[in-house]
C-alpha cells in the first residue's frame, strides 16, 4: 500500500517550544512540564527581629541578610543561621546586594562598600547617587563585579546608575519613563539586561542597553497586585513576589519575553507576616515581617493546577498530488496530532484544535501573539475569543489506572485524528494536575499533514458517507501511527550502516557488530574513521601495521610499536679468548641478566640462585621474546582519557601471546631537555610526597625512548669497553 509521505511540524526542542504560548509551563531541555509546587517553611533561628531584613546571595549562593535596625549580618547555612557580626555605624540601609566579593548597602548618605568575608567598610560612594533631591533606593549586581543603583530624583524621576567594583560610575545614566514611581525594585541579568517594575501600572521596563537612547521595552506583568519584590534566579529568569486578586501571596517566574514558567500560590505561615523581599538561588527565600521562610520544592502538587500550551499558527500547503491517486486530485488539510507524554496518576491532558481558511483571522491571531502588552494568559484568553475550539473535536486522555504517581508514570505516545481540510491550524494542549499528583511531562508534539488516510486506498464505497468515512478513519488511525514511516525506515537501513551516513549515536553499535568493545567515549569523528577503515584493519589483525593504524586513529597522534621478537640477532659479549670487534648497543642487544642475581628482599624461593650465577642465554631470549612496546605521543592532559581507549584497542589488535607495555614519549618538537627541569627520573612506590614533581615533565626511562632525546654531550671522553674492563675475570659482561 503506497501513501503520500506525511510532512510534520515537530515540537521537541527548547527553541521549538518557545515559538508557542505557555502558561504555567516551564521548558526543561526538550520537554514541557508544569513546575513543582513549593511549600513555605520557616527558617529555624529567624524571628521578628529579622522582619524587613535586606537579603542577598553571597558568592557561594547562600542567603545573607542585614537587619536594618542594628546593622547585624546573618547567613543561612546547612546547620542553621550563623551570625557573622555587625557593620560599622551608619545611616539606616534601604537596599542590599553582593557583587565582586563586596557587600553593597544603599543608604540616604550614599552607597556603602564592605568586604564580604570580614565586613570591613571600604568606603561610601556619593558621586552620581546622592545629591540635591537624589537618593539610592535599590541595588542589584551587574554581572561584572559592580552594581546597578536605582536613584530616585526630587521629581520622582528614576535613573539607573552603574558602578564598577571600585565604586566609580560607568557610562552615562539615562532616566526611565517611570516618573513618580519610587517603589525601589530593581533586577539585572548576568548579561546586563536591567528590569524595573512599575508601581502604577502592570508593566515593567526592560532595558537591554541601559544608557540614554538605549533600547527599552515594556514587559506585561498581568493581573494581580503590585510587585512587592523582584529578583533574578540562576537561569536569568525574573522572580516576582506579589499577591493575586484574593490576597494570597504568589511567586511568579517569568522569562524576559514574558512567558510564565512557574506560578505558585502560597499559603504562608501566619508567623511569617507580610512578605517584603525575595531572593532566588539554589533555593527561594522570602523575608516577612516575622522572619524568613524557604520555599521547599515538593514532588507532588499541593493544589489543583491547570497549565496550557498553544502552538503558533501552522499552515498546510495545499495542492499536493498523489502519484498513484486520481489525476488532478490534490490533498491538503491536516492528518493527525501525536503527543509524547508521561501522565502520572491524577493527571489529564486535553487536546483541542481550531482551523480556518480565513486570512483575516490569521492576521488577528498574529496581532494578538505580537502584542507586547499582553501576558501569556491574556493572549490565550484573546485567542479563545477569535478562534473556535469545537467541543466534539476535543480529546481527553486520563492517566492509566496503574500509573505510579511517585515514579512519574510511563512514557506514552498518544494520537488524535484531526481530519480537517482547512489550511491553518492551532493546537491547544491543556494539562491538569490534581492535588497530590506529580506533574506530567510533555516530551514531544508532532502535527502531520496533509489529510491522508488508509481510507483513501480502499474502494470508493467506504468514502461515500462522510460520517462513516470519518469513523473509519478513526478506527484506522492507530494502525497508521504504528506503520507510519515503516517503508521509509526500511529503505533507510543501508544509510544507517554506512560509515559516511550513519548517525553518530549509531556508530558504537556498528563498531560492536565488527568485533570492537564499546567505544562511546571516543570522539565522533574518530569513531567514524575507525568504522570506515575497520574492515581492512580486521584483515590485517595481529600485524604491527594494523595495530599502529588502529592506535593512531583513536589517539590522533603518531604511534610507535616495537616488537622485540623482530630485533637484531642476540649477541653475548665474548670471553677474553674471543676475537674483538663487537660494539655494545650497535651490533648487540643490551638485556638484563637471567636469572637475576641474588639480592635480599627480592629473592624468590625456589627460583633465585644463591651466590654468583652464570647467565642463561635461553632465559634472556625468552624474557625479550613476545614483548611489544607501544610508545604514544600524547599531550599530558589527554593521557588519562586516552589510556582506557588504548587498552580496549590493544585487547583486539595485539597478539594474544604477547605481553604489551605502553609508554608515553615526548611530543614532537621537544629538544635539549634538562634533567630535573624538563625531564625527571621515574619515581618509585617508596618515594614520599615531597619527591613528587610537576606531572608535565617527562620521566626518564618511563615516557622517554632511548635515542629520542638530545641530551648534552659530556665533557669527558667516551670510555672504551675492552678486556681491561673485565680485569681478568672470566665472566660475561651483562
Amino acid at each position: 500500500m503506497s501513501r503520500l509521505p506525511d510532512s510534520s511540524y515537530h515540537f521537541a526542542t527548547e527553541a521549538q517550544w518557545r515559538t508557542g504560548m505557555r502558561d504555567d509551563l516551564g521548558v526543561l531541555g526538550g520537554s514541557l512540564r508544569p513546575p513543582r509546587s513549593r511549600r513555605p517553611l520557616l527558617v529555624p533561628g529567624s524571628g521578628p527581629a529579622d522582619g524587613g531584613a535586606l537579603i542577598a546571595l553571597d558568592p557561594c549562593g547562600r542567603p545573607l541578610w542585614v537587619r536594618p535596625g542594628d546593622r547585624s549580618v546573618r547567613r543561612l547555612e546547612e546547620l542553621g543561621v550563623a551570625e557573622l557580626g555587625g557593620l560599622t555605624r551608619g545611616a539606616a540601609p534601604v537596599a542590599l546586594t553582593i557583587s565582586g566579593g563586596q557587600l553593597w548597602l544603599a543608604t540616604s548618605a550614599g552607597v556603602e562598600r564592605h568586604e564580604a568575608h570580614d565586613l570591613q567598610r571600604l568606603g561610601v560612594i556619593t558621586h552620581a547617587v546622592v545629591g540635591t533631591g537624589r537618593r539610592p533606593i535599590a541595588l542589584c549586581p551587574d554581572g561584572a563585579g559592580g552594581v546597578w543603583v536605582l536613584v530616585a530624583g526630587k521629581t520622582g524621576c528614576l535613573t539607573p546608575v552603574r558602578l564598577d567594583c571600585w565604586g566609580a560610575p560607568v557610562g552615562e545614566p539615562g532616566p526611565l519613563p517611570l516618573a513618580g514611581d519610587d517603589s525601589g525594585r530593581l533586577a539585572a541579568t548576568r548579561d546586563g539586561v536591567v528590569v524595573v517594575p512599575s508601581r502604577t501600572s502592570r508593566l515593567a521596563v526592560v532595558m537591554r542597553q541601559p544608557r540614554p537612547g538605549g533600547e527599552m521595552a515594556a514587559l506585561p506583568l498581568g493581573p494581580g497586585a503590585d510587585v512587592s519584590a523582584l529578583t533574578v534566579d540562576a537561569d536569568d529568569r525574573l522572580v516576582l513576589l506579589r499577591a493575586d486578586d484574593t490576597g494570597r501571596t504568589v511567586v511568579e517566574v517569568l522569562t524576559l519575553d514574558g512567558q510564565i514558567d512557574e506560578r505558585h500560590r502560597l499559603e504562608l505561615p501566619r508567623r511569617l507576616g507580610r512578605p517584603s523581599a525575595v531572593v532566588a538561588g539554589h533555593e527561594v527565600v522570602i523575608v516577612g515581617s516575622g522572619g524568613l521562610a524557604v520555599l521547599e520544592p515538593s514532588a507532588t502538587s499541593t493544589s489543583r493546577r491547570i497549565s496550557t500550551y498553544v502552538t503558533p499558527t501552522l499552515r498546510s500547503p495545499a495542492g499536493q498530488e498523489r502519484a498513484d491517486g486520481p489525476r488532478g486530485r490534490s490533498f491538503g488539510g491536516w492528518n493527525r496530532a501525536e503527543v509524547d507524554m508521561t501522565l502520572p496518576r491524577g493527571t489529564t491532558m486535553e487536546l483541542a484544535w481550531a482551523v480556518t481558511d480565513d486570512e483575516s483571522t490569521v492576521q488577528d491571531v498574529a496581532a494578538i501573539m505580537a502584542d507586547p502588552g499582553l501576558t501569556p494568559r491574556n493572549r490565550i484568553e484573546a485567542l479563545d475569543s477569535h478562534l473556535s475550539w469545537p467541543a466534539h473535536d476535543c480529546v481527553v486522555y486520563d492517566s492509566p489506572e496503574g500509573s505510579d504517581g511517585g515514579a512519574g508514570g510511563a512514557p506514552e505516545l498518544l494520537a488524535a485524528s484531526i481530519d480537517r481540510p482547512e489550511q491553518y491550524l492551532w493546537l491547544r494542549v491543556t494539562l491538569t494536575t490534581a492535588a497530590g499528583a506529580e506533574p506530567p511531562t510533555l516530551a514531544g508534539l508532532h502535527v502531520s499533514y496533509p489529510s491522508a488516510s488508509y481510507v483513501d486506498d480502499l474502494p470508493a464505497v467506504y468514502s461515500e458517507d462522510p460520517a462513516s468515512a470519518s469513523q473509519l478513519r478513526r478506527l484506522l488511525a492507530p494502525f497508521e501511527v504504528l506503520f507510519d514511516g515503516l517503508d521509509a525506515r526500511i529503505d533507510a537501513l543501508p544509510s544507517r550502516i554506512d560509515p559516511g551516513t550513519a548517525d553518530d549515536e549509531w556508530t558504537p553499535v556498528l563498531l560492536g557488530w565488527l568485533g570492537l568493545p564499546l567505544l562511546e567515549d571516543l570522539a565522533q569523528d574518530r569513531r567514524r574513521t575507525l568504522l570506515r577503515e575497520l574492515p581492512q584493519l580486521q584483515e590485517a589483525r595481529g600485524t604491527e601495521r594494523a595495530l599502529v593504524r588502529a592506535l593512531e586513529i583513536v589517539t590522533g597522534h603518531r604511534v610507535i610499536v616495537r616488537d622485540h621478537s623482530d630485533e637484531p640477532s642476540w649477541w653475548f659479549l665474548p670471553r677474553r679468548d674471543r676475537p674483538r670487534g663487537f660494539r655494545l648497543g650497535i651490533d648487540t642487544v643490551v638485556a638484563g641478566a637471567q636469572p637475576a642475581p641474588f639480592r635480599a628482599g627480592t629473592a624468590v624461593l625456589g627460583a633465585s640462585p644463591l651466590g654468583s650465577a652464570c647467565v642463561d642465554p635461553d632465559r634472556v631470549v625468552a624474557e625479550r621474546a613476545g614483548l611489544l612496546e607501544v610508545s604514544l605521543a600524547l599531550p599530558a592532559d589527554q593521557r588519562a582519557g586516552a589510556r582506557s581507549i588504548v587498552d580496549r584497542i590493544l585487547s583486539v589488535f595485539a597478539p594474544a601471546h604477547c605481553r604489551v607495555v605502553v609508554h608515553n614519549r615526548p611530543m614532537p618538537g621537544t629538544s635539549s631537555p634538562r634533567i630535573g627541569v624538563d625531564l625527571r627520573v621515574a619515581g618509585s612506590a617508596t618515594d614520599g610526597p615531597e619527591a613528587r614533581l610537576d606531572d608535565g615533565r617527562r620521566e626518564l626511562g618511563t615516557d622517554t625512548e632511548l635515542g629520542a632525546w638530545a641530551l648534552p654531550v659530556p665533557a669527558s671522553g667516551l670510555a672504551t669497553i675492552d678486556d681491561s674492563a673485565l680485569d681478568g675475570a672470566s665472566t660475561h659482561l651483562t
